[in-house]
Formats: structure tokens, C-alpha cells, sequence
């Protein structure tokens, strides 16, 4: 999104028109576009976002099968 929001700028819109069309606080453009003035593409590096596949499980292997099974079953 940042990406994004720079191309937004970069195009002549202002930081509170971006913020309105990505949906985020003008604050938060405000803060992207400096970065990426300051220390370039660098600046604004996209994080993964989430836990790490398969860790955190909750359910075993054989009760995620039962319900995967249930489900195909059902629908």
C-alpha cells in the first residue's frame, strides 16, 4: 500500500486526497512519502504480516482432516 501511495504523490495528488483513496490516515502518507524522500525504495520495504505458516496450530493434523472432511462432505 505504501508503494501505492507514493505513486499517488508522485502524481500530483496531495497527502489528504491519498489517504482518502487508500483508506488510511493522512499521518500515515505523510509519514511513507517522507521516507521514501529520505532513504528511497528502501524506505519502504513491505512487511510480512502474520504468524509463520503452520505454527500456532491449534487443532491437530487429524482433527483438522475430520473437520476438512465435514466440510466437503456438507457442501
Amino acid at each position: 500500500m505504501s508503494n501505492r501511495a507514493i505513486k499517488l504523490r508522485e502524481s500530483r495528488h496531495t497527502n489528504k486526497e491519498t489517504a482518502t483513496i487508500l483508506g488510511v490516515a493522512p499521518d500515515t502518507t505523510s509519514r511513507w512519502y517522507s521516507a521514501y524522500k529520505k532513504d528511497g525504495k528502501k524506505a519502504i520495504v513491505v512487511k510480512k504480516t502474520g504468524r509463520p505458516k503452520n505454527t500456532g496450530k491449534t487443532l491437530s493434523d487429524k482433527q483438522e482432516q475430520r473437520i476438512i472432511r465435514q466440510l466437503i462432505d456438507t457442501t
